[in-house]
């Protein structure tokens, strides 16, 4: 039945055929009172406004993808003042174009958003006009328009209804009440532990709390070193590249290496071997040994003496030849008798025609020693 409405500045009319005139007014009354009763597509939002007409003005066009239930008469505000009132509502490129005539004492600045909103949940609608909060001084003129980026339409009670009716009936409250079910199996019986879990985690929590200061300087730390090594990339780089040819080669001669670490290990093995079965032969000779050391040790205040002295002999020899010969100096004494008789006397006195040696030898020692 809403096919023959058409909106009006004064309210929506209907079409009707000449002499309806001549009905009854009863008959209209009890006719308009049906369709009101039977949702017709009559509303108390489509009814005329009392006292809210607005005759001159100024036109302003303003572009909303939605006006819901708006009437054609609706009013225009701006805060709570009544400011204009909507002349007609079209339809273009899937956009409704409202035509809003707003009262000449009325400027509106340029960026002035525009949307449908309520009185009440179930009251009139009405298109709320709201200033920019920072102006150029720009005004929208006569025939100017509001884009549909800065219109929009306030959540209506149908909307917050069926939101309710989504959640409510196959929303989240039956995921809610199988996670409190769930739950409840999970922790009933174990509640000793789940509540030793908890202290041990306000611990750890705690500790991590006291220690931020640490964690932060921890972390910082890792971002000085991450900059460092960002900062050097080209020398790691550069290294990398470098140590490539010596792991290329050392692939190449993996097989080699693997078999001298065999044999280092094959060798290892054997020298354990001999160290253990020629342990006990060097431990026996080491006893072995021991009392010849003690002899020496024994005799070395014997010898030692005569060591000394040979030692400082061979010292003085360079001296007493010296360049590959030997100096010699001979004292010869020499006694000729008539008749010779033996060596020594049985007294065991020198005779006459006896050579001895002993100032040979002190004359040559004398002249090699000091």
């Amino acid at each position: 039945m809403t096919a023959g409405v058409r909106h009006s500045p004064t309210g929506p009319t209907r079409d009707r055929p000449a002499g309806a005139h001549r009905r009854l007014r009863p008959a209209a009354a009890l006719v308009a009172l049906t369709a009101l009763v039977s949702g017709c597509g009559y509303s108390l939002q489509a009814f005329p406004k009392i006292g809210t007409s607005v005759t001159s003005g100024y036109d302003v066009h303003a572009k909303f993808t939605n006006v819901l239930d708006l009437p054609a008469d609706a009013q225009v505000r701006d805060g709570s003042a009544v400011v204009g009132q909507v002349t007609s509502i079209s339809t273009h490129d899937f956009l409704a174009d409202l035509t809003l005539k707003i009262r000449n004492n009325v400027r509106l600045p340029a960026g002035t958003t525009a949307q449908v909103r309520f009185d009440s949940p179930l009251g009139d609608e009405y298109v709320l006009l709201t200033p920019p909060a920072h102006t150029t001084g720009a005004l929208i003129a006569e025939g100017g328009s509001i884009p549909a980026d800065d219109t929009g339409t306030a959540p209506s009670i149908e909307d917050t209804l069926t939101a309710l009716g989504a959640v409510l009936n196959g929303g989240g409250i039956d995921q809610l009440q199988t996670i409190v079910v769930e739950l409840d199996k999970t922790l009933g019986g174990n509640e000793t532990q789940i509540r030793s879990v908890i202290g041990q985690l306000a611990t750890t929590f705690k500790s991590l709390s006291d220690h931020t200061g640490d964690i932060t300087s921890a972390i910082t730390a890792v971002g000085n070193l991450a900059a460092e090594l960002n900062s050097g990339s080209a020398v790691i780089t550069n290294g990398i590249d470098a140590i490539a040819p010596a792991v290329t080669v050392l692939d190449k001669e993996n097989a080699d290496l693997h078999r001298l670490l065999t044999n280092i290990t094959d060798l290892s093995t054997v020298t354990n071997r001999i160290v253990a079965t020629s342990g006990q032969d060097s431990i026996t000779d080491a006893h072995a040994l021991l009392p010849v050391v003690n002899q020496l040790v024994g005799v070395e205040a014997q010898v030692g003496p005569d060591l000394r002295d040979i030692a400082r002999f061979e010292a003085l020899t360079p001296k007493i030849a010296p360049g590959n010969y030997l100096q010699v100096s001979v004292t010869l004494h020499a006694n000729l008798n008539s008749a010779p008789t033996d060596a020594t006397d049985p007294g065991g006195a020198e005779t006459a025609g006896t050579l001895t040696g002993g100032p040979a030898v002190t004359a040559l020692l004398e002249g090699g020693l000091p």
